[in-house]
């Protein structure tokens, strides 16, 4: 969905907040030349320029409506205004200055953001205050913030990072944070043995390619599989 808006706080950072389980230990810094130290047990520190690497968001196309994280989308009407039908036009029933409602999906049309209510009934992001969430990808929420001016802004919120219990579908490398084959101190490739049991934190893009940022280090999106929830 494209918001058009000015942009706060987006995190290209990799999303690991002093997560530990008696395995291992990982942790991200960082400075104000935009770069990540990522520590990893059994794997060397590495760097990561985000000149080179992103995170990959969900392509949303015009229109396309994203249900919300109800129970922390809330706004409040920053003055007396007319709801709006599923299309973006004008209803005859008003909305109060100060009312608060809450949001249960998004959708832009024509540049335009609007929040659904209850009934079918639409807000215009511009006439309300308060934060809307909705999960932007599998490991981030994004939420969409509007001021009492009506000026919305947006940010990933990786506060609470998404670990996922992942298995290695079959013998995999693992790579640098420039999608290169990771050497160890002697020179050699690592590998990690298929059906071996991994924590993934991110998915990072680089020239193209996809992966997972594991406690083992960066392996091929395609090469790991999330396990079965029994």
């Amino acid at each position: 969905m494209r918001l058009n808006k000015k942009v706060i706080g987006i995190l290209t950072a990799v999303s690991l907040i002093n997560v530990s389980d008696p395995v291992f230990a990982a942790k991200t810094t960082q400075n104000s030349t935009s770069t990540v130290k990522v520590e990893l047990a059994k794997t060397k520190t590495t760097t990561t320029n985000t000149k080179k690497s992103k995170m990959v968001l969900d392509e949303e196309e015009p229109n396309q409506l994203l249900n919300t994280i109800v129970k922390n989308s809330r706004v409040t009407l920053n003055h007396k205004t007319n709801f709006y039908n599923s299309e973006g036009k004008k209803e005859k029933k008003v909305a109060k200055k100060n009312k608060s409602y809450t949001i249960y999906q998004i959708r832009t049309i024509d540049k335009d953001t609007f929040y659904k209510t209850k009934n079918n009934l639409w807000l215009k992001s511009d006439d309300v205050r308060g934060t809307v969430q909705y999960q932007e990808n599998e490991f981030s929420i994004m939420n969409l913030t509007t001021d009492k001016k009506g000026d919305l802004s947006y940010s990933i919120d990786n506060s609470h990072p998404i670990i996922k219990e992942m298995t290695v579908k079959h013998n995999s490398y693992v790579y640098d944070n420039d999608g290169q084959l990771d050497l160890n101190k002697k020179g050699n490739v690592t590998l990690i043995k298929k059906g071996k049991k991994v924590k993934a934190y991110a998915i990072r893009e680089v020239a193209n390619k996809k992966f997972y940022i594991t406690n083992y280090g960066w392996i091929k999106y395609k090469n790991l599989e999330e396990n079965s929830k029994k």
